[in-house]
């Protein structure tokens, strides 16, 4: 009897490239490791990293590895989308129901008009007073100009140098690009936050549309539940810091993260294509934009995964057999965002372990752990995800969706206090925030809300969200002073003063250097080495003859700019000091045992600005 071979298809294999991309990644992760482990102990026989010849061949190596790396992203991201294109193209009909973005967008903007309202205000306050002369910004925008603004289309380097040259064990390649990307067509700060502005309105639609994907239909009032989302939202020290400014990746990080929960979602009802490839690039691109990030997105599949796992095992054993077929029809999304984890460990190996290594720099923010600082919300998070943890392991409840995005959030703070710092009014846990207003908005929005209605009878569902939202605040900054918590009010305050005072002060020391010079004056100008501010950051826009640092380590001052470049130099009368964008103590040592006429004081913030003449 002749046994016939059945020929394997494509269609019969399962799970093939996912397979490949595993054992690949693992490959690179081992080979990776084994390669930091032998240059840690066999550094002797490569240039120092200090050296000239060690910091180029660190350069080189850190260039073409994320160039590589960079490469592949892009290609990974493209086939996703020409695969979701090719899956919309042919089944049309499936999709006639799916109104584009853009018009859902502008649809939400337009029935929720007090919510835009607020949010245009506060583009309005963001905009305000906004500066290139704060912290990390002063770094970034001198590269921005180079080339008469007439490079458009170029690499910044500032941005590249920021994220893909550190060799301090810090893996976020992807933060600050949008901005990077945005530099290309406009270098214009205030267009800049109008761009974060948007992305704040983005999470407001999506945090909006995830709580009305979690209830039932017909029980949430849209325009109610959109207002007090806004408002929670917004009016959070957390977010002031994070979207005030724009150096923070803290406000993509949340934006990328908010729009893969609404698409997890969407999926988890529909089943739909789009949704499936747009979760995957959501969660791609935001895992590589924050060290620790791809814990908010690999965590809440891990739970479903591990909860639906625990339902077909409850069968028995003749069903755990077919356990993978099962979860590959029912969670075939949580299955594919646990590949960014192979992916994460070899691109984490490669692109900073390795250089880290060599540099033996340390880990970035090293001994500054374990800083704590917790306000009512991030409490209620953790209280809560605690018990309803506890409670299904006791078998008293069932766990879903939005807990395995409140232990997703858990375990991303734990990770934060124990890498950097889990302080309520830092910019650093506002991607908990996300998850603390949909919890807080669901709970609104099934509970409270209809209590209210069915209690006092009231038919302004808004005004009562609005009164609401405005109580839960008023409560949270009672307690912001007893819990060492900067308010809204001071965060945005701080912000604005750090960017105006340093704004001015450059302004004024620009001014009397140009008087000085109009009356034929040598104009010396010296400044704190330990200042963000340098020839190549905004200082070499001054009239001056000679730009000189002082050293406060060798206590020697080094003409940087100017007649003379690279020598020493005495002070001597004449010169002006100044100090514009750090504390004026700064400028003790040099005016110590010196007279002087003090010729500026910053009147915004009265500690930092300060110019004198040495007589």
């Amino acid at each position: 009897m002749a046994i016939q071979k059945k020929k394997c298809s494509k269609s019969d294999l399962k799970f093939p490239w996912p397979i490949s991309l595993i054992t690949i990644s693992s490959l690179i992760a081992s080979i990776g490791i084994c390669l930091a482990i032998w240059i840690d102990k066999n550094n002797h026989l490569l240039p120092t990293a200090n050296s000239s010849e060690g910091r180029a061949l660190l350069r080189l190596y850190l260039g073409y590895a994320h160039d590589i790396f960079l490469v592949l992203t892009l290609a990974w991201t493209c086939k996703l989308t020409l695969i979701a294109r090719r899956h919309y193209k042919k089944n049309k009909r499936k999709y006639q129901s799916t109104r584009p973005f853009l018009k859902n967008l502008i649809e939400f903007g337009s029935k929720n008009p007090l919510t835009s309202i607020i949010l245009a205000c506060y583009a309005i306050a963001i905009i305000y007073g906004s500066s290139y002369l704060y912290y990390d910004m002063i770094g970034w925008y001198p590269d921005l100009i180079n080339g008469n603004l007439l490079d458009n289309f170029s690499i910044r380097y500032s941005f590249v140098n920021e994220t893909m040259r550190r060799s301090d064990f810090r893996f976020f390649p992807l933060a600050h690009q949008d901005l990077h990307i945005l530099s290309w067509f406009t270098v214009q700060i205030k267009t800049w936050l109008l761009f974060c502005s948007f992305q704040l309105f983005l999470i407001v639609f999506f945090c909006t549309k995830i709580v009305e994907n979690l209830s039932i239909k017909g029980k949430v009032n849209h325009s109610s539940l959109a207002i007090f989302i806004t408002i929670i939202l917004l009016f959070h020290p957390s977010t002031v810091f994070t979207f005030f400014h724009v150096i923070y990746s803290e406000r993509t990080v949340g934006t990328l993260f908010a729009a893969y929960l609404y698409c997890y979602i969407r999926h988890a009802k529909e089943n739909k294509n789009t949704t499936f490839y747009t979760a995957i690039i959501l969660a791609s691109i935001g895992s590589l934009t924050k060290d620790i990030a791809i814990i908010l997105f690999v965590t809440p599949s891990i739970v479903n995964l591990a909860l639906e796992a625990k339902k077909m095992s409850a069968f028995g054993p003749n069903h755990l057999k077919g356990l993978f077929s099962k979860l590959l029809k029912s969670n075939k999304l949580d299955l594919y965002i646990l590949l960014l984890i192979p992916v994460f460990i070899a691109s984490y190996v490669v692109l900073s372990l390795i250089p880290g290594v060599y540099a033996s720099e340390g880990l970035y923010n090293e001994g500054n752990q374990l800083n704590l600082n917790l306000d009512i919300r991030i409490t209620a998070l953790g209280l809560l995800t605690i018990t309803r943890v506890w409670m299904a392991i006791k078998k008293l409840v069932t766990l879903n969706i939005l807990d395995s995005f409140n232990i997703a959030a858990f375990i991303y703070g734990t990770a934060l206090l124990g890498l950097t710092r889990l302080k309520a009014d830092d910019y650093q846990s506002f991607p908990l925030q996300i998850v603390i207003i949909i919890n807080a908005a669901y709970a609104w929005s099934k509970w409270i809300e209809p209590w209210i209605k069915n209690h006092l009878n009231t038919k302004k569902p808004v005004f009562t969200s609005i009164i609401f939202a405005a109580g839960i605040l008023i409560f949270e900054h009672l307690q912001f002073s007893a819990l060492r918590i900067s308010s809204v009010y001071e965060t945005a305050k701080w912000i604005k003063l750090e960017q105006i005072s340093n704004q001015a002060n450059f302004e004024h020391l620009d001014e009397t250097l140009r008087q000085l010079k109009r009356i034929g004056n040598e104009v010396n100008l010296i400044i704190n080495e330990k200042s963000r501010l340098s020839r190549e950051r905004f200082l070499g826009q001054l009239k001056y003859d000679r730009l000189i640092e002082y050293d406060s380590k060798t206590k020697a001052y080094l003409i940087k700019d100017g007649i003379n470049k690279g020598q020493r130099y005495l002070p001597k009368s004449g010169d002006i000091v100044a100090s514009i964008d750090q504390n004026k103590s700064l400028l003790d040592p040099i005016l110590e045992q010196r007279q002087f006429t003090i010729i500026y004081k910053d009147q915004i913030v009265p500690n930092k600005g300060l110019f004198v003449r040495l007589k």
